[in-house]
């Protein structure tokens, strides 16, 4: 696949803006935090919700295209660093920053993936709650990253998950 057919593709799913093929103007999603792993990917695709990502994945999956997933590429493993064979499309969640809803009758809140986690905490706090999650990198990990590290399980209640086929399922947990 070339880059110029996946950079058409993916711009008639999320719009040519947030389709990035070499030469790269977002070099900082290429390497993982440590600037240990680097990776070359086909194209940065910034999906915008999760019908996006939906398309993408199906995009990528009937056309054989592997896909490395990023939220606040704050990991320290590598595993949200793209490949370095130029084959992979880097599927960066930065656009998919809302806070959707809090209920504070339910101390419940919605966020998308990209979120980054502060920006939750100080959502909740100006609702007079505590988002009770906290660590050194919270001004520029993402909530999607930490949902994947399997992060706390009392504080999420659903995670919706989008299948390389396109389609779209709910894990629900139960808080305790």
């Amino acid at each position: 696949m070339s880059a110029d057919s996946a950079r058409l593709a993916l711009s008639e799913i999320v719009g040519e803006k947030w389709v990035e093929v070499e030469p790269f103007a977002s070099v900082n999603l290429l390497s993982d935090w440590t600037n240990r792993f680097h990776g070359r990917p086909l194209a940065i695709v910034k999906p915008a919700d999760t019908a996006e990502v939906s398309a993408v994945l199906k995009w990528a999956n009937d056309n054989n295209v592997p896909v490395v997933a990023q939220s606040g590429n704050t990991s320290l493993v590598g595993g949200g660093t793209p490949t370095a064979d130029g084959k992979a499309v880097l599927l960066s969640l930065q656009r998919m920053n809302k806070v959707e809803r809090i209920d504070a009758v339910n101390d419940t809140m919605v966020v998308d993936a990209g979120v980054i986690l502060q920006k939750a905490q100080e959502a909740a706090r100006a609702h007079g709650r505590l988002f009770p999650l906290s660590f050194a990198s919270e001004g520029s990990a993402c909530i999607g990253g930490q949902r994947t590290r399997g992060v706390r399980r009392c504080s999420v209640t659903a995670t919706p998950v989008t299948w390389c086929s396109g389609s779209k399922w709910c894990l629900r947990t139960a808080l305790f």
